[in-house]
C-alpha cells in the first residue's frame, strides 16, 4: 500500500520563482519529489545530510547552495514555510519569527 504525501508550497512559490536561480530550483524540486514519494521518515534516509537539517521546534530546512527553505511535516503533509538566501550562519530573527507564525497558522487550518 502506497501512501500519498502532500507538499504545500503556497507560502514560498513566489519567492522560489522570482528569487532562486534555475539550477537551484531544479535541485529543490528533486528534493520535493523525494518528499512526495517517501514522506518524512524515509526522505531523510534518501537525501544527503547536507541537503536537510533540523532547525528548531519540529522545523527543518532544505539546503541548496545559499538557499534555505524552512518546512515541517504534519502527518502526511509537508508545509514549506519560508525561503531565504542565506547571508550568515544562522537564520535572521525576523525570519525565525515568521517561520514560527506560519507554522502555527498551518496547524490551526
Amino acid at each position: 500500500m502506497t501512501q500519498n504525501f502532500e507538499i504545500r508550497t503556497e507560502l514560498i512559490e513566489d519567492w522560489l520563482i522570482k528569487k532562486v536561480d534555475q539550477l537551484s530550483q531544479a535541485i529543490i524540486l528533486e528534493i520535493l519529489e523525494t518528499f512526495a514519494e517517501f514522506g518524512p521518515v524515509y526522505s531523510q534516509e534518501k537525501l544527503p545530510r547536507t541537503k536537510i537539517k533540523f532547525l528548531f521546534d519540529g522545523i527543518f530546512e532544505i539546503r541548496v547552495g545559499q538557499y534555505r527553505i524552512a518546512y515541517f511535516w504534519n502527518n502526511s503533509i509537508c508545509y514549506l514555510l519560508h525561503g531565504i538566501k542565506k547571508q550568515r550562519d544562522d537564520w535572521p530573527h525576523k525570519d525565525v519569527q515568521l517561520v514560527k507564525k506560519r507554522k502555527n497558522s498551518c496547524l490551526i487550518q
